[in-house]
This record gives structure tokens, C-alpha cells and sequence, in this order.
């Protein structure tokens, strides 16, 4: 629990540096969304915290399925990927966030 509030902060601190202003997704209070982004092009971007590789995320799928973004952010302990509409980052990478976006 400790280890994930850390990379929130990391995360949090990246992307408010970066200009992006940071926002909160909550539905019906079950699905929860860490961070969601509005790009300097108008796309709004949910971005999720998954430390653990391989876990699944019902909340970020339900988001998509709800939504529809033009592409969503994993930020996982796993490698750079792509699949289904969501882009892998690494957290040793999530400096690189606003290149990406």
C-alpha cells in the first residue's frame, strides 16, 4: 500500500510538472480511474497505476467501454506494450509521459 502511494506521487508530480492538471474518475463509487489528463490537443486521457504485471484492470476496461478515449494509459511494473486502445508504460519511464501523450 506504502509502495503505491510513492508512484502516485511520482506519477502525480511527473505529470503536474509537465502542465498536464490532474483529475479523478469514480463511478457509482466501485471503478476507479488514478489519474485522468487532458492533452494540450483536447483528447482526455484516463491514466492507471498497476504496479503488479499481468493483474486486470475491470475499472479502466468499464472506463473505455463507457468513454471511448482515443487511447488510454497503464502505467504497470511490465514492459512497453500495446493492446486493446491501452498503452504499457513502464514506471521507470513515466518521465516520458508527456512525449507519449
Amino acid at each position: 500500500k506504502v509502495r503505491m502511494l510513492l508512484y502516485e506521487n511520482q506519477i502525480a508530480s511527473t505529470l503536474v510538472s509537465n502542465g498536464f492538471t490532474l483529475q479523478y474518475y469514480q463511478s457509482s463509487g466501485i471503478a476507479e480511474i488514478d489519474f485522468v489528463i487532458q492533452t494540450r490537443a483536447g483528447n482526455i486521457i484516463p491514466i492507471e497505476l498497476c504496479p503488479h504485471n499481468k493483474s486486470k484492470s475491470k475499472a479502466l476496461a468499464q472506463y473505455i467501454e463507457k468513454y471511448s478515449p482515443s487511447e488510454a494509459i497503464r502505467i504497470t511494473g511490465d514492459n512497453f506494450a500495446v493492446r486493446n486502445k491501452v498503452r504499457y508504460i513502464p514506471f521507470y519511464a513515466a518521465f516520458c509521459l508527456e512525449n507519449i501523450i
